[in-house]
């Protein structure tokens, strides 16, 4: 029986290598701060994870409150996950300080850039928040049989259209708080919009 060279092995062992190897696949996970089920924002962005092909691994984490982001972004982080999104303004802050530790790394934040500079491994996206709710309330106004529009966001403020409608502003509050005397988030917009003939979202 002839012998095998050190050489000869070692070829053979390379190319059952790279017959046997598995492609690299590029890890993503998604970052929640509601729920997969919630048939809107959250739910949405889900549905686009899930549409990634072959060649991409997956995850996801929901119901992250402000206390936890920092925690689990860098969970994932340190789990070697090559991109990690941040699925809402809310997670500006956490991964604005996660990103610089993790240079090979990549991030991505579905909101508008919170400040001229950030690091080169982070990216926002602007949604033009301003500019569609405007026009949602402008509509909104110029439909509204009743000259009453309710208007369901964050922060206050108004939208000029039609003669002198009346803004009834029914404030949206922070993740996982109930409306002041409406109870939960979806019965509490349901109330608000009943005031009115018209009614719109803005989200910021």
């Amino acid at each position: 029986m002839s012998q095998l060279s050190r050489r000869a092995f070692l070829a053979m062992a390379a190319m059952a290598s790279t017959s046997w190897a598995q492609p690299k696949q590029t890890s993503v996970v998604l970052l929640l701060t509601g729920v997969i089920t919630d048939g809107g924002w959250s739910q949405l962005a889900f549905n686009g994870l899930k549409s990634l092909g072959p060649g991409f691994k997956t995850a996801y984490a929901e119901n992250i409150g402000l206390a936890q982001m920092q925690e689990v972004a860098r969970g994932y982080s340190d789990d070697g996950f090559d991109l990690i999104l941040g699925h809402g303004f809310e997670f500006s802050s956490a991964l604005l300080d996660i990103a610089p530790d993790y240079p090979n790394q990549h991030y991505f934040v579905t909101s508008y850039l919170p400040q001229p500079k950030v690091p080169p491994n982070l990216m926002f996206i602007n949604l033009g928040y301003f500019g569609a709710a405007y026009g949602a309330g402008a509509l909104a106004a110029l439909i509204s049989e009743k000259k009453q529009v309710v208007w369901f966001c964050r922060r206050r403020g108004r939208s000029y259209a039609a003669e002198d409608p009346e803004v009834l502003h029914c404030r949206r509050p922070e993740h996982g708080q109930g409306y002041p005397g409406f109870g939960n988030h979806h019965w509490g917009l349901r109330q608000c919009c009943q005031r009115a003939g018209s009614c719109f979202h803005a989200d910021w």
